[in-house]
């Protein structure tokens, strides 16, 4: 970028100097009116004289001796005014270039001994000028690539600050309003530009928010970050924000001491880690009570069996030996269901997928869950599709769905109830149902029948278990199946649990057929139904 140039301060001087020379160039110095004017008076006198002389005849040497004067004197005058001319024109080129921070020599102007002092003059000054005019252009560029950098920092700091999940705050000394990025805006739904330069508590309602920030300016510089956990309400809803207020200070050269300039406050939503530790202190306390109660028994078992209770008894300690035993096998369940679950979240868990037949899957999973019924008198009926449903799963996995979800009836159905189990084609997805006659389940404790270790208050107390065996399917059938899980209840009239993934259909003759190395499907055709899960058979 070219910056204009401004004018040379010695070139008004120039313009003045130049004026006056070429008026001298105009007027008639000495030398011009003794060489020019005189002879010429002189050769018109002699002329007259001349022309007397010829009638007299003594003058006529004397008119030969002026003309020959006033030739010679002619020829200087011709010449002077030619130097004159070619000085006004080196003159002229000489102030056009003073305009320019060009550095000047005066070698390259011949001009005439008068006008080479005046023209040294001011070469001198305007290159001094030029040098000056130059540092002034290398300053003002530096100036510029300055404010450009600047410039293009704080849009890389806008940008990065806009772009950040947290919602920032700054404020000066006064707790006035400076900057707010659109996550701010939309915690306290705000505009910047409504607000910059209104006052903290103006904008912000929440007390303990608004004191943070007062507090951390009263402590002025010394005090750099400053960090709590507040909850603040927006939106209808009450989240926890981790609150870090930061002291912005300037180092001033006049002072030893740095100045605050105001305060940064930034606010993490922390909503989900409080409701992560929430759930692990829970699930602590959980596997703490689900195990502390079996080894209470077994523990309270063993010493009557050690102290002699049961001795000579022994149905006695058959009964008891029984109880340790099922105790036992209640804490075996319960750590093999963290350690599923676990496995799982982590993806290290080893998922061996094969095509089975879900129709077969639920009836084994019934005929398995058949004792535990019965002891209730709860009976267990199956209502398959006519169809082969094929999935692609991994058997022992879909076992324990069915499995889980049937024992999760049969534990809140009161004797005397009914137990049925689907299945159904939907689409390109294979269902899995479970339908019973319990007493259901109320509409706010939907949203938490997946998480782990939760009972419904109004039905734990009808059965005991882990907690985990919902969560546990859910997680089987959702993230290592693809699939989904939903239910459906009524209180006082059952429950209904739906599992789908992805399958296809076949002919119901297919259903006896080797899954695993399924030739006897009928050919290329089988194989393709293998390969392709979601392809369904015609």
């Amino acid at each position: 970028m070219q910056t204009k140039v401004a004018p040379s301060p010695e070139l008004s001087l120039a313009r003045r100097e130049y004026s006056s020379g070429w008026h001298g160039l105009r007027t008639l110095d000495p030398s011009f009116a003794v060489f020019v004017l005189l002879p010429g008076a002189a050769i018109v006198a002699l002329f007259v004289l001349g022309a007397a002389g010829w009638l007299l005849g003594a003058w006529a040497g004397i008119a030969v001796v002026g003309s020959l004067f006033a030739v010679a004197s002619l020829v200087v005058a011709v010449h002077q005014v030619r130097e004159r001319a070619r000085d006004r024109s080196v003159f002229e080129s000489l102030v056009a270039s003073l305009n320019q921070p060009d550095n000047l020599n005066v070698a390259n102007f011949r001009l005439g001994p008068r006008w080479a002092p005046i023209a040294q003059r001011l070469i001198d000054s305007h290159n001094a000028w030029a040098r000056q005019e130059r540092e002034r252009q290398v300053t003002t560029q530096k100036v510029e690539c300055s404010q450009r950098a600047n410039q293009a920092a704080h849009w890389r700091a806008e940008a990065v600050v806009d772009s950040l999940g947290d919602a920032i705050l700054v404020t000066n000394t006064f707790g006035e309003f400076l900057l707010a990025n659109p996550e701010a805006e939309r915690l306290f739904q705000v505009q910047i530009d409504q607000i910059r330069g209104k006052p903290l508590r103006a904008v912000v309602k929440n007390e303990a928010l608004a004191k943070l920030v007062e507090q951390s300016a009263e402590r002025g510089p010394g005090t750099r970050r400053h960090t709590e956990e507040l909850s603040i309400a927006s939106n209808g809803k009450t989240r926890w924000y981790k609150v870090t207020t930061s002291t912005l200070i300037e180092n001033s050269h006049t002072h030893q001491e740095s100045e605050l300039q105001g305060i940064v406050t930034v606010l993490r939503d922390i909503t989900s880690e409080k409701a992560a530790q929430a759930r692990s202190a829970e699930f602590i306390s959980a596997v703490s009570h689900e195990i502390k109660t079996p080894l209470a028994s077994v523990k309270a078992y063993v010493e009557m069996l050690a102290d002699g209770d049961a001795s000579g008894d022994p149905e006695t300690q058959q009964k008891f030996l029984g109880i340790i035993e099922t105790q036992t096998d209640r804490m075996t369940r319960l750590l093999e269901s963290m350690l599923d679950l676990a496995r799982i979240e982590s993806g290290v868990v080893r998922v061996e997928k094969k095509v089975v037949s879900l129709g077969e899957l639920i009836e084994n999973g019934a005929k398995l869950m058949q004792p535990a019924a019965s002891e209730k008198n709860i009976a267990i009926t199956t209502q398959l599709s006519p169809l082969f449903l094929g999935v692609e799963v991994d058997s022992d996995m879909m076992s324990r769905v069915v499995m889980n979800l049937v024992s999760n009836a049969i534990k809140y159905t009161d004797g005397g109830g009914r137990i049925t189990l689907h299945s159904k084609m939907l689409e390109d997805q294979a269902m899995l149902a479970v339908e019973d006659t319990g007493r259901g389940i109320p509409a706010e404790a939907m949203g938490k029948l997946f998480q782990r270790f939760y009972r419904v208050k109004e039905n734990s107390s009808m059965a005991h278990g882990t907690g985990l065996g919902l969560s546990l399917v859910k997680h089987i059938v959702e993230e290592v199946h693809g699939g989904t899980i939903e239910v459906d209840s009524q209180v006082g009239k059952g429950s209904t649990f739906r599992a789908a993934i992805t399958g296809f259909r076949g002919e119901r003759r297919w259903a006896g057929a080797d899954l695993a190395h399924p030739t006897g499907f009928g050919g290329e055709r089988a194989q393709d139904l293998v390969n392709r899960r979601s392809l369904r058979a015609q």
